[in-house]
């Protein structure tokens, strides 16, 4: 008798229209559920034939080895990346920054009109400090001057101070600077 009741209520629980409803979705999807569920055994399949096969796992454990042998890692190393997931909440504002700055080049430099006002305005102002007149011989001149000195000993960063007090270089970056201020106020 119990038995008999037990099934009276499923059949009435699955007359309710929302068990009704479930169980029709259920056979619809029935197909996609077989197909799926056939792409999971074949691959449950290929992982479990792999990880019994032996000489496959020593294959793959000797060539992990020998990859991660060849990064030479060390304590320094791991300490350095310990030190970056620190300074990632600081760098990751950084990198989006870069991230705008080069979607906003890449749109600069893919319209054709922006390109030819840049240029044309940059000739105009090279123009006021290098005269393109003479650029020829200033070309031919700074090959000369590169041949002579190249060899010379390397430009350190007492080099590179200087050359940043060099009038020419701090016109350059002062327009720079100008060029970037107008264009954050047009953003």
């Amino acid at each position: 008798m119990t038995e008999k009741n037990e099934i009276t209520e499923v059949l009435a629980k699955l007359e309710s229209e929302e068990q009704l409803a479930s169980l029709q979705y259920l056979v619809e999807k029935l197909p996609t559920f077989v197909e799926t569920l056939k792409v999971a055994e074949d691959k449950l399949d290929f992982v479990t034939s792999s990880l019994q096969d032996e000489r496959s796992l020593k294959m793959i454990a000797a060539d992990t080895e020998e990859k991660i042998e060849r990064l030479h890692i060390d304590s320094s190393h791991l300490n350095a990346m310990m030190d970056l997931v620190q300074l990632l909440p600081r760098l990751a504002p950084v990198v989006q920054q870069l991230d705008n700055v080069m979607a906003f080049a890449e749109s600069v430099w893919g319209d054709k009109r922006t390109v030819d006002q840049l240029l044309t305005t940059t000739k105009e102002t090279v123009n006021l400090y290098v005269p393109i007149d003479k650029g020829q011989e200033i070309i031919e001149e700074t090959k000369e001057e590169f041949a002579r000195t190249k060899d010379g000993a390397a430009i350190s960063v007492f080099g590179l101070m200087k050359m940043i007090k060099d009038p020419v270089v701090q016109d350059g970056l002062k327009m720079a600077q100008a060029f970037l201020t107008v264009v954050n106020k047009h953003r």
